[in-house]
């Protein structure tokens, strides 16, 4: 990352950026959020805050973070060095077929990567690489499981609401994900990255998912501190992230070149008739004050993923018995 703007706002965009890249038990996690346009550097911010996130440990050392990246259908694992990078397939899935492209329609080659397999989220939280960028793929259909009933019983809904629906919208099992992690998970500091977060807590969601976003705005990103879980956001526009939790759980706030900014903010009163000129500038903001930055440019793949639906759809989400998994073996590939 490299600094503009006058020195005042520039040492304040260093100083807001180390604030959500640098972790102690003291402050516990950092939630920030990235608003940012097509084209303007949003990919780039992302992938710097991912590569760099770290925490102080007990000798005062710096340590690379555990990171856990949302993946998607179209996606850009090969700006990670494969010697920190592995990925994160529910079996079904991958018995099924999955297939990476290139942007030209070729194959992409996955020598090197790391895949790891999962039957169910226990065993993935157990099989999560340490120190590592974890890109994790949700199963492509799931049921209710026990969790999620739990999450939904907590925000209002009772059981016999609920049913036993099967999900092609992998958000919910995201947040069922964050949930489990919450509670069990494995290492002492963790970073979540959720880009298009809009997908998983839109500002009109309905059902289920308006009682799952309830769970989000309530418990989640509040105990995400103090379980030194980090979570980074980005969407398009702020307006389309549920407002409650836009304005009231994510403290720092980075608005990409060509972004609308939030005019009840100050950075609005304060930068509202400056301009960023190229991709990756930024203007951020958070408790300490505001300033102005760029994220430097990135060698960027875009990577197409497609998954064959598995054929027996009973066995894609496979619900666990109690709370935690034994089992600590990946699923060989």
């Amino acid at each position: 990352m490299t600094l503009n703007g006058n020195r005042k706002s520039a040492s304040m965009a260093k100083q807001l950026t180390d604030e959500i890249l640098i972790h102690s038990s003291v402050y516990g996690g950092t939630s920030a959020i990235f608003v940012a346009p097509p084209g303007s550097g949003k990919t780039t911010a992302l992938l710097t805050i991912a590569k760099n996130v770290c925490y102080i440990d007990e000798k005062n050392q710096k340590k690379f973070e555990t990171v856990i990246w949302r993946g998607r259908e179209f996606d850009y694992f090969s700006a990670i060095d494969p010697s920190g990078l592995v990925v994160h397939i529910h079996k079904d899935d991958y018995d099924a077929g999955f297939k990476v492209y290139k942007e030209n329609g070729k194959p992409f080659n996955m020598d090197g990567i790391e895949i790891r397999l999962y039957k169910h989220i226990p065993h993935l939280n157990q099989n999560i690489a340490k120190h590592k960028v974890n890109w994790v793929y949700p199963p492509s259909t799931y049921h209710v499981s026990k969790e999620l009933k739990k999450i939904l019983n907590k925000s209002g809904m009772k059981d016999e609401d609920i049913g036993d629906e099967e999900f092609k919208d992998n958000s919910l099992w995201w947040i069922e994900f964050w949930y489990y992690l919450s509670k069990y998970k494995l290492v002492k500091f963790l970073s979540i990255v959720f880009d298009e977060a809009q997908q998983v807590m839109p500002v009109s969601a309905a059902g289920l998912h308006w009682h799952t976003t309830q769970y989000l705005f309530k418990y989640l990103f509040a105990d995400a501190r103090k379980r030194n879980m980090s979570i980074y956001l980005a969407c398009h526009g702020y307006t389309e992230i549920d407002g409650r939790i836009f304005r009231y759980k994510v403290p720092w706030k980075f608005y990409m070149k060509g972004a609308s900014i939030d005019r009840d903010s100050e950075l609005w009163r304060n930068a509202a008739k400056l301009e960023l000129h190229n991709p990756g500038d930024f203007f951020c903001e958070g408790a300490s004050g505001w300033g102005r930055g760029h994220f430097s440019k990135l060698n960027i793949e875009n990577l197409s993923i497609e998954f064959n639906k598995p054929t027996e759809k009973d066995n894609i989400y496979t619900d666990y018995v109690g709370e935690v998994e034994t089992s600590t073996t990946p699923l060989k590939v």
